[in-house]
């Protein structure tokens, strides 16, 4: 196996983020307690290290109880249907979620949860924080 400097295995290494809340974003519009993304970490999956992995971890204000959607895109700040990368529906409480598949690798995409609005099909987003993805493609396609 090729190795990175400090020993660590090239399709092991993987990134985590320290996130804080961003400013310019609304922020669970009149709550008084806001929703903090905790931690992005992108990763070869060990079982098979040719997929990419992305664990997303939060806080929720205390009792919380409102249904969650997780939104990742490639474009900071652009969430809208159809521009953003991915959307998954959550139960209510979950802080947590570990993302499979549709994202590429070496790419910089930026997420949030939002959590459901007092109205029918409004959602309250959190702040944006952004991870980087690993290259864990096989070393036989890895072209150059």
């Amino acid at each position: 196996m090729f190795r990175l400097a400090r020993g660590l295995p090239l399709l092991a290494a993987a990134l985590t983020v320290a996130i804080c809340q961003s400013s310019g974003e609304p922020t669970l519009a009149d709550e008084t307690q806001v929703l903090v993304l905790l931690r992005a970490e992108a990763r070869c999956a060990a079982a098979d290290p040719s997929r990419l992995e992305v664990e997303l971890a939060w806080r929720l204000p205390e009792g919380e109880t409102r249904p969650l959607r997780l939104e990742i895109s490639l474009l900071r700040g652009n969430f809208e249907p159809g521009i953003h990368v991915t959307h998954v529906e959550l139960a209510p409480g979950t802080e947590s979620h570990l993302h499979r598949g549709g994202l590429a690798g070496a790419s910089m995409y930026h997420w949030r949860v939002s959590v459901a609005g007092e109205a029918a099909g409004t959602w309250l987003p959190s702040g944006t924080a952004s991870f980087q993805t690993p290259n864990c493609a096989p070393l036989d396609r890895i072209d150059g």
